[in-house]
């Protein structure tokens, strides 16, 4: 319940955690992929044949970087609408 928390309470700052980030990506088919580079982590999108990367070293990214990243031709939906599915997430865990 402590996870739960944090996460909600990362919400209300406008911060989310790394782990927020993979699980939201697991949760809607990216596939994470082994990456030579140990500073990213990557996912892969087989709707889309594209891949999604981001730094390993970032521990909580603000809601620009986050919408700056589902600007992304890997994303499924355009990045307005993956916002805010992704401000939803929260509800479905």
């Amino acid at each position: 319940m402590e996870h739960l928390n944090s996460e909600q309470e990362a919400h209300q700052k406008k911060t989310y955690s790394n782990n927020y980030l993979i699980g939201y990506l697991i949760k809607h088919h990216y596939l994470p992929v082994d990456s030579k580079d140990e500073e990213c982590i990557v996912f892969f999108n087989p709707r889309k044949n594209q891949f999604l990367k981001f730094s390993s070293r970032q521990r909580a990214f603000s809601k620009m970087e986050i919408k700056e990243l589902f600007s992304s031709e890997a994303m499924d939906l355009p990045k307005k609408a993956e916002w805010l599915r992704f401000r939803f997430f929260k509800y479905t865990i």
